[in-house]
């Protein structure tokens, strides 16, 4: 059901797109691109949709359910965004306590 949802919505954005004809609104959707993710679990009814937005220099996170509803919501800063796709690329390594390298040492 979500997969035909999430096909929905990329078909109404194209709509949207193509249909768009205020001056400079098809350069805006041009200039501008999406893509949603599912979630997982007890989330799975529900999917993420990451927007962004090239001449504003921002990027937009919605939750949609089910029945195609924004829920939720927040716009993030280039550097903000960046700092974000950091966290979430990498996992980050935990850094040996001086307990930790004296442990090593014993064991040896």
């Amino acid at each position: 059901m979500l997969s035909a949802w999430l096909g929905a919505v990329t078909a109404r954005q194209k709509s949207r797109e193509s249909s768009a004809t205020a001056p400079g609104a098809r350069r805006r959707c041009a200039a501008s691109s999406s893509s949603s993710f599912r979630g997982v679990d007890a989330d799975e009814h529900r999917a993420l949709r990451v927007s962004r937005y090239v001449p504003e220099r921002r990027v937009r996170f919605s939750v949609w359910d089910e029945s195609g509803t924004a829920r939720a919501a927040v716009s993030l800063d280039e550097d903000e965004a960046a700092r974000l796709a950091d966290f979430v690329a990498r996992p980050r390594s935990r850094r040996p306590s001086l307990i930790d390298d004296l442990r090593a040492l014993v064991r040896r």
